[in-house]
């Protein structure tokens, strides 16, 4: 806030710790907030809206049924939570819609697509459309997973969607090497969320894990509008630092 006054909203004194997981988003209204929480050896995930101050119903789950992360779709419609094995898809109320295949986990962002309905797009690597390390992408509404665009093995990508209001890209940024397939090592690129596998270049970010662990990876998000994207980069072997893409507007907002 401009004045940086914090105000209560809810305390969830009736679990130990409730949170969002850390990598959790609320709907591109602001409203809608999932969290898990714990309370001995009990877990429960449930949504909480915040415009009303109601929480969804709870539903018991596994620590490896919420091992990764759990959020919100774009849209306000969905929550999904990311587990250990695969993934699950909820209504706003945590009503169980359906199971995602074995294998949909890993690095992986809740998206809108261009006609407003929410996607996840995440990295393929355990759930091999084609026998290939992919970029897949789920619909939300149907559980139709399909592929994006092919990567190496070695590319490790990371995924973003925060650009709500430039929808039907999603944001992949990637390491390496991967001598079999390079196309896209050490990149940063949109990818359209449709068939036609159309992927659109923004920089080469010179981001090494291997020479900087973890946190030198790129990590690439873009603003809302898809005008602005920061990463970081250790430059190959140096102090890692972040970095800023501005892209023009005919670039950031290419036609659908």
């Amino acid at each position: 806030t401009r004045n940086d006054k914090k105000t209560l909203l809810r305390d969830f004194k009736e679990y130990d710790t409730a949170r969002g997981k850390l990598e959790g988003n609320m709907d591109m209204g602001g409203r809608y907030y999932a969290l898990i929480g714990k309370k001995g050896k009990n877990t429960e995930a449930f949504v909480y809206d915040v415009l009303n101050d109601k929480v969804s119903n709870r539903i018991s789950v596994t620590e490896r049924m919420a091992d990764d992360w759990i959020s919100v779709s774009p849209s306000g419609k969905y929550a999904v939570i990311m587990g250990g094995d695969r993934s699950r898809v909820y209504d706003i109320n945590m009503n169980h819609l359906r199971d995602l295949p074995l294998g949909s986990f890993g690095h992986a962002d809740l998206c809108l697509k261009a006609d407003g309905s929410d996607a996840m797009v995440f990295d393929g690597a355990d759930l091999q459309l084609d026998h290939n390390r992919n970029i897949n992408i789920v619909d939300l509404a149907t559980g139709k997973i399909s592929v994006l665009t092919r990567i190496g093995w070695g590319t490790t990508p990371h995924i973003s969607c925060r650009n709500l209001n430039f929808p039907g890209w999603a944001l992949i940024s990637t390491q390496g090497p991967d001598q079999k397939y390079p196309n896209h090592d050490f990149e940063i690129f949109w990818v359209k969320m449709d068939s036609s596998g159309q992927v659109r270049r923004v920089a080469h970010h010179h981001s090494s894990r291997e020479n900087g662990g973890y946190f030198a990876e790129q990590h690439a998000v873009s603003n809302r509008g898809g005008s602005k994207i920061i990463f970081s980069s250790n430059w190959d072997n140096g102090t890692i630092s972040d970095f800023l893409v501005e892209l023009k507007a005919g670039r950031a907002k290419p036609s659908p």
